[in-house]
């Protein structure tokens, strides 16, 4: 099984050295990549991927901005996850400080899933602790987004355990 890094964990190198960062995540034993909005991966999406393949890294995921799921954006976020390399592009953050704001990052989701899907390309939610914290009815607003859109879960544990889950018995 492959093992990837976020490349947000070098945010500070990729900064100073896309090269340097990706240099650091292959020696470290990494397979392949997930890019966040840093401008490398934004501005040049092929010059990224290439960077990665000169290293023998995949560009798997991306984590990309909300605009980007919009559906006028949806043709141009095609061009550029294709030409990255990626296999799925991930909303990173949303309010979700309501059942309202929860409903409306599912539709998002489910809209650009519907549109990135024939193409190849899945689409995700990754959470943050305020999405294991319940809504007035009791529902987590996890749950309202990831199963409203049937968009991917990307958990990430440390803050589902921040939000109150224990992340094993959530992902089961």
């Amino acid at each position: 099984m492959p093992v990837g890094l976020q490349l947000y964990s070098l945010r500070e190198v990729v900064e100073e050295s896309l090269e340097r960062a990706l240099d650091m995540t292959r020696a470290a034993g990494y397979d392949c990549v997930e890019w966040y909005g840093c401008p490398q991966g934004t501005q040049d999406p092929a010059g990224a991927r290439a960077a990665c393949e000169a290293r023998g890294l995949v560009s798997y995921s991306m984590h990309v901005p909300e605009a980007w799921l919009q559906a006028d954006a949806l043709p141009g976020t095609l061009d550029a996850l294709r030409a990255l390399g990626v296999r799925y592009a991930v909303l990173p953050w949303s309010k979700a400080d309501s059942a309202a704001a929860c409903e409306e990052t599912a539709a998002l989701l489910a809209g650009a899933k519907a549109y990135l899907a024939p193409h190849g390309i899945e689409v995700g939610y990754h959470n943050h602790g305020h999405e294991f914290k319940a809504l007035p009815d009791g529902r987590l607003p996890m749950d309202v987004i990831v199963r409203g859109s049937g968009a991917l879960g990307e958990v990430d544990t440390c803050w589902a355990l921040y939000g109150g889950v224990e992340p094993d018995a959530y992902i089961a």
